[in-house]
């Protein structure tokens, strides 16, 4: 009977997608960077890593050529950085509190922001995203709140405070934003993740302090597959957590270390459209590395040493 019911299951697995899959390294960007802390993944799969050791942003091919390098001696401490399909480069500047826009070559095209607390004004912002619409949301990091604005930076909401209570946030690192339009926080320093609509109506919140699943130290950077499943980096426990839109745990990769597929710090997550491949921004090892989709599948051959194993 076990060796039927083995076999029964591993028949009805050969034609089934699998939930999740474990991710494997395929290669790393390294000697280009020296205090990476965010990415994001262009439309037209490049790679562009906010590096505050050169104040700059560097935009990558997608396995690391060095392609351009964007907005050195005019950035401070950049912490993030979003592309679009138009070409624009947004970078939050957070030594001077400020939203920079850039062209795809590089060239300066405008900015926003000064210090404050006000609408429009930031303390050091960590954290943007474009939105499909258009319009641009930003972590408003230690004003405690997300503010989003047209794509040329005019003022169009916020929402947020410092605390413990859904919709509040204790230094929000990271936003991300879905294609049907939901806003995702990486709520840092409360160790969780919560999601709102487009316009800041709280729907939903996971995580707290912790190694085990589903518990965070420190949130970093979400990013998302096709199926709407979501990737938050685990910075101070060194790897990638995945789950389902609303918060339930599906796998993890990562560990603290220096070989390949070990992190010291994640700070950034970059999923390809496909979901095949994560890009990871390994902060204090100075590199970034990809990983690949270890997809476990059932095939005839496989079949046949699983029947032959349990007869």
């Amino acid at each position: 009977m076990k060796r039927f019911l083995i076999f029964t299951m591993a028949v009805a697995l050969a034609g089934t997608a699998w939930s999740w899959y474990s991710y494997v390294f395929e290669g790393k960007f390294s000697g280009y960077l020296t205090i990476p802390v965010g990415a994001a993944l262009s439309p037209d799969r490049e790679l562009y890593v906010a590096d505050q050791g050169n104040n700059c942003v560097k935009r990558f091919s997608p396995t690391g050529s060095l392609i351009k390098v964007i907005g050195k001696d005019e950035l401070s401490f950049p912490m993030g950085v979003d592309a679009t399909a138009g070409g624009d480069v947004y970078v939050p500047d957070k030594g001077h509190h400020r939203i920079v826009c850039y062209a795809k070559d590089g060239s300066f095209k405008f900015t926003w922001g000064e210090e404050g607390s006000g609408p429009g004004q930031f303390n050091q912002p960590w954290g943007v995203r474009v939105a499909p619409n258009g319009n641009v949301y930003v972590a408003d990091t230690f004003n405690h709140r997300i503010q989003y604005f047209t794509r040329t930076g005019s003022f169009l909401g916020q929402w947020g405070r410092l605390g413990t209570g859904d919709g509040e946030f204790d230094r929000p690192a990271k936003v991300a934003i879905t294609p049907d339009m939901k806003a995702y926080v990486s709520d840092s320093a409360n160790c969780r993740i919560q999601y709102f609509t487009s316009t800041g109506s709280f729907l939903g919140k996971w995580g707290e302090p912790g190694t085990g699943q589903g518990q965070f130290l420190g949130t970093a950077e979400i990013d998302f597959d096709p199926d709407g499943n979501v990737f938050a980096g685990d910075e101070f426990n060194h790897r990638v957590q995945c789950f389902t839109s609303t918060g339930s745990f599906l796998g993890s990769f990562g560990e603290y270390g220096h070989d390949d597929g070990q992190f010291n710090h994640v700070c950034g997550v970059a999923v390809w459209p496909t979901g095949a491949r994560v890009y990871v921004v390994d902060h204090f090892n100075c590199r970034a590395q990809y990983l690949n989709r270890n997809e476990p599948a059932v095939t005839p051959e496989s079949l046949g040493k699983v029947k032959a194993l349990f007869r």
